[in-house]
């Protein structure tokens, strides 16, 4: 592992780094990485003492940058709420703000790229319109409407998103209309909206998931970007994702059914996932092997460790290199999640179909998720320098 990542592992476990390491760092690295982890203002007050006095104003000024966005998604989604209530339209986040304010006690202290808007699918179109009317628009805005009828549809199972931007000042601000999330599917997703409670964010009563399907989400979640092809592919790879469950757990452990979180992941299929993500959260972070939340969510919770292995659906992939080394180097993990996809045949079981396709005498193909030969479920890969690319 390189020095700048050894340095922020270091710094994420609460451990004190060698002089020598920091000698031998690269700090403009370093700020990359706490940027693409999304760690900056979670560990900013740790580090700063040890940036020399060069970088430091960079240091800050990247901080500033995060809290200006984070402040500026607030308030248009304060904008965007305020016109829903008076659609009755319920907006549920799944994560974003409410997490940030209960686990980290502070909206600015937990970086959001986006802000993510559940609703039913009744409620999607009114959604949509309101989007406009707070000047955020999607990128395919003259066909919108053709959009939404799709989106609505059964058919497209798939398609769960709307992404909508607006233009604030420096930044681009992203708001994602869901009937669904990339972590639990539209199957279970009523659930999920419905079981949703009011807290209180700044005087602004927000809907948020329940402690226990918050749990079950912050665990697929962290799977889905770590595990599954769409998170490999788009290296999205976050250790901010495993802080949150582990303050999740440090914070509201001792006030959560654990058999409850182990029905709701039952129901979800996500059960596995819940285990994965502990036991990654072990190799990050090994001192929660000791506190008490945590093995009793461990213990009510997980499955055997034989039930990881693939069964022929892709539950958790066999890795030949460790979490942590994965975590902290995406290229690695694009390597080996190559040799294993190029191995793969399709199957009644096994979502992912290899098609080869000929292109230039690139090594491409196309993947059918689920077995659907639907060319709008199609990703077309190719492999280049390692890297996988997808169109």
């Amino acid at each position: 592992m390189k020095y700048e990542s050894q340095y922020v592992l270091l710094k994420l476990r609460n451990e004190l780094p060698e002089e020598e390491l920091k000698r031998n760092m690269d700090w403009g690295v370093v700020l990359n990485l706490l940027i693409k982890h999304k760690l900056l203002p979670f560990l900013y007050e740790e580090i700063i003492e040890d940036v020399p006095a060069e970088y430091s104003q960079l240091f800050k000024s990247k901080l500033e940058e995060n809290i200006d966005k984070q402040q500026n998604l607030w308030k248009l989604f304060l904008n965007s709420l305020q016109l829903a209530e008076r659609e009755e339209i319920k907006i549920v986040l799944p994560k974003g703000f409410p997490i940030a304010y209960e686990l980290y006690g502070n909206i600015n202290l937990r970086v959001s790229g986006d802000i993510d808007l559940l609703v039913k699918k009744e409620d999607i179109e009114k959604l949509c319109e309101i989007m406009n009317k707070i000047g955020a628009f999607h990128r395919h805005n003259g066909r919108i409407a053709d959009i939404i009828t799709r989106f609505t549809s059964d058919e497209f199972d798939n398609f769960y998103e709307l992404k909508f931007i607006k233009q604030q000042a420096a930044d681009l601000l992203w708001l994602e209309v869901e009937k669904a999330t990339d972590a639990i599917p539209e199957k279970n997703i009523v659930e999920f909206i419905d079981s949703a409670i009011k807290a209180s964010i700044d005087g602004y009563e927000i809907w948020r998931l329940d402690d226990a399907h918050m749990f079950v989400h912050l665990c697929a979640n962290a799977h889905r970007d770590t595990e599954e092809h769409e998170g490999i592919c788009a290296d999205v790879f976050r250790a901010r994702n495993f802080v949150d469950i582990w303050k999740f757990i440090s914070k509201k452990g001792k006030n959560v059914d654990w058999s409850e979180v182990k029905e709701i992941a039952e129901r979800c299929d996500a059960l596995y996932k819940i285990t994965w993500a502990l036991k990654s959260l072990e190799e990050l972070i090994p001192k929660v092997k000791n506190e008490k939340e945590f093995i009793k969510a461990k213990q009510m919770c997980c499955e055997n460790e034989g039930e990881l292995k693939d069964d022929g659906k892709i539950k958790c992939i066999e890795w030949k290199t460790g979490f942590v080394e994965r975590l902290f180097s995406n290229e690695l993990a694009r390597k080996e999640y190559e040799e294993f996809i190029s191995n793969r045949r399709w199957s009644e079981k096994n979502p992912y179909y290899r098609k080869p396709l000929k292109l230039n005498g690139d090594k491409s193909w196309y993947v059918v998720r689920n077995g659907k030969e639907n060319r709008n479920l199609y990703y077309r890969f190719s492999f280049q320098n390692g890297r996988i690319c997808i169109s």
